[in-house]
């Protein structure tokens, strides 16, 4: 049976970032501006641009819809507002390196959840060690959540990390009579960025 949960978190989601190439531009891009799909009418926010205002590609995110690759792509900037016509259908982006870029968005808040720290075992610690703490969440089995595509933000007293955020390392979810009675999250601090 599922204790009480005395906390929250908000439980956020990733999602590929996405390439715009174009050409025959009229009007340079605006960083940060939302750029929509004259037909299609997806809409996407920018996050980069590489090229000129003739030609190159958008590097977005928070995508809504599917832009045609044909179609003439404009964004709601300072005047002149930035215009090109796609020479190219929509792509995962990958950088340099050939990886693909993600981008973190909120997808589920104000979850009920309920932190606990449990102290790893250390046999002998030399001066200055001390044990380490392996924090947890439990949640309800109503949530959507996995390792790689989800993490956790708290600010939980006491389950705060300095980034305020968790990675998630493992997922178990315990059944009890043949239903899922929640999950267990074992989490690792993220770095501050």
């Amino acid at each position: 049976m599922i204790c009480a949960m005395p906390h929250t978190c908000t439980i956020q989601r990733r999602y590929q970032k996405q390439r715009l190439s174009y050409a025959s531009g009229t009007a340079a891009f605006h960083l940060g501006a939302t750029v929509t799909g004259g037909v299609s009418g997806a809409t996407a926010v920018i996050d980069r641009i590489v090229g000129t205002a003739v030609t190159g590609y958008l590097i977005v995110k928070t995508v809504t819809g599917t832009f045609n690759g044909t179609e003439t792509l404009t964004d709601d900037g300072s005047a002149p507002v930035g215009s090109a016509t796609m020479n190219a259908a929509q792509i995962a982006y990958k950088n340099d390196s050939g990886e693909y870029e993600y981008y973190w968005t909120d997808d589920q808040t104000v979850v009920p959840a309920r932190f606990y720290t449990v102290r790893s075992r250390v046999t002998v610690l030399t001066p200055g060690q001390f044990p380490g703490m392996t924090t947890y969440v439990i949640l309800y089995p109503t949530i959507a959540i996995d390792h790689l595509n989800y993490r956790i933000k708290s600010t939980t007293t006491g389950f705060t990390p300095a980034s305020g955020i968790y990675q998630i390392l493992s997922v178990k979810a315990p059944y009890n009579s043949m239903a899922l009675d929640h999950y267990t999250l074992e989490l690792k601090e993220l770095a501050s960025t």
